[in-house]
């Protein structure tokens, strides 16, 4: 028989392992859109420096967002460092599960296969960049109060996610935006 404390606790563990990225990526062929490089604030960006760009961005977000949750979801704040938007809303969100939960989680996440989308907007007045990419959590575990894991054996540790990077204030400085899961293929292969 399941306690309430049980089930709830159970159910979040469903959540986490959203959170942290760990059900799988299709493996079809078809890879992700891309479009021509927009703006005239990245006329001397390459698509090489892009990807650099967003991989040292998106790299501080996990490594910020794993150490917030390593750390129990205590200091959440740190986040503000690396995100806004409701990329930061979504990680903000995270860390209270964790602590409401008392569960922490070890290991560091990976990123890989960074695909640029688009820079810009429309208007050609945005300093937003978009990606594609892969988060590997094969080496996160999470850890509930009694030291036992709560990671399901059979989890499918790589996701494909669509993010987005912002600049607001045009100095240079970007933080992760948004962060969704991205359902098309190709990303993690």
């Amino acid at each position: 028989m399941q306690t309430g404390n049980h089930l709830v606790i159970r159910s979040f563990v469903v959540l986490v392992f959203v959170a942290v990225g760990t059900f799988g990526c299709s493996a079809a062929p078809a890879q992700p859109e891309t479009s021509n490089l927009l703006g005239p604030t990245y006329t001397a960006l390459s698509e090489t420096d892009a990807i650099d760009l967003v991989e040292e961005t998106y790299g501080a977000f996990v490594a910020v967002a794993d150490q917030v949750l390593a750390d129990g979801g205590k200091k959440p704040e740190r986040l503000g460092a690396v995100a806004t938007g409701s990329a930061l809303t979504s990680a903000e969100s995270d860390a209270h599960d964790f602590m409401v939960s008392k569960v922490h989680s070890v290991g560091k996440t990976k990123i890989s296969n960074v695909t640029i989308q688009s820079y810009g907007s429309s208007s050609e007045l945005s300093n937003d960049l978009y990606a594609y990419l892969c988060e590997d959590v094969s080496e996160i575990d999470v850890i509930d109060e009694n030291g036992k894991s709560l990671v399901a054996p059979d989890r499918q540790p790589r996701q494909a996610f669509e993010v987005a990077l912002s600049d607001d204030d045009s100095d240079g400085d970007y933080l992760v935006s948004s962060r969704e899961t991205w359902q098309g293929a190709g990303v993690c292969v």
